[in-house]
């Protein structure tokens, strides 16, 4: 088989009579040694948490999935608020995709939290594999490329899907439902031969393949004119609807799942509302709900206007305050 003369000849890759013409220099690098031990247990691979030269990354690492109840669209909606490094752009990730269509081992990345380029918001890369293609082990990017030179995979091609997937400590629990009991796990990827694990949240985005930055929505959090915190309990530590559980707020997203301004990522807004706001802590919200539980309700992103007597000008963007919180879709799923 060609692809095999051209590894041995280490990617000196001239062809004479059917052979190579000279041994590779003592310098080049066989570019088999990029692949995974074809023997080896993917499962029992060494994992980024027990290597100590990463340890200053694996403390920047994600450790807490709050989930947390708000509003959006009118409606009453459940989502995620995770902890660890955050940025607009997007990364790559790479799916290798054999003959039949289907994923072949697990997704790959390149970076992780502490590193530049790190981000929750990853590209899904397809890269396929050619009729050369011999079961050969992929679980890097040096792996890919090395697969790429050899003729075993075509370039990777770039979708317009992007997922959440922020890197976690191994075996953070992600809350479900409204079960305190109830999980869902991390998952384990490759970067660079190693394991690492993240959260998968399964409503992918749709951004264009050209573009590399997430679009950001606002996620407005309220607070009465005459109180000194937000009717926010994950960030007051104060159970204002006295439930025994810290996990209610009058948050309004600036849309609901499948909107035209939703996003996972979104930026900071403050606004204040009347001493008489009718929210989550008055016993009277469970029968009439709440004052407000959509942007349209009040304030026009369009020519940045309040609309609603009950808000108190001006709306306070904080643009630079970004947070990763994705609305759930499915009870009991990421």
């Amino acid at each position: 088989m060609l692809v095999r003369r051209m590894i041995a000849c280490l990617g000196a890759l001239a062809l004479a009579s059917g052979g190579c013409l000279e041994p590779a220099d003592d310098d080049e690098i066989p570019l088999t040694s990029f692949f995974g031990d074809p023997d080896a247990d993917p499962a029992m691979m060494p994992h980024v948490e027990d290597n100590p030269a990463l340890a200053t990354n694996v403390a920047q690492f994600a450790k807490n999935v709050a989930y947390l109840r708000g509003y959006a669209d009118g409606e009453a909606i459940w989502y995620w608020n995770v902890d660890g490094p955050n940025a607009p752009f997007i990364a790559p990730l790479y799916q290798i995709i054999g003959p039949n269509g289907d994923q072949i081992g697990r997704t790959i990345i390149d970076v992780i939290p502490g590193q530049t380029g790190y981000t929750p918001w990853w590209r899904i890369f397809e890269v396929y594999t050619t009729p050369e293609y011999d079961g050969e082990r992929i679980w890097s990017r040096e792996a890919i490329d090395a697969g790429i030179q050899a003729g075993i995979l075509r370039e990777p091609v770039a979708t317009d899907a992007v997922a959440n997937c922020p890197v976690l400590l191994r075996d953070t629990p992600i809350q479900v439902s409204q079960n305190p009991d109830e999980f869902a796990g991390t998952e384990w990827v490759w970067y660079r031969n190693q394991r690492v694990d993240w959260a998968v949240f399964t409503d992918f985005i749709r951004v264009p393949a050209a573009r590399r930055d997430m679009p950001v929505f606002p996620v407005y959090i309220l607070q009465r004119i005459d109180e000194g915190a937000p009717i926010y309990e994950f960030v007051t530590g104060i159970d204002i609807n006295q439930d025994r559980r810290l996990n209610d707020s009058n948050n309004i997203f600036a849309s609901g799942l499948d909107g035209d301004r939703y996003s996972p990522l979104w930026y900071v807004a403050f606004v204040r509302v009347e001493e008489d706001y009718l929210s989550i802590d008055d016993a009277i919200t469970a029968t009439v709900g709440v004052g407000l539980s959509a942007e349209d309700q009040f304030y026009d992103p369009e020519t940045q206007t309040v609309i609603s007597s009950q808000v108190i000008p001006p709306v306070v963007e904080q643009r630079e305050a970004l947070v990763n919180c994705p609305i759930q879709r499915t009870k009991g799923s990421l």
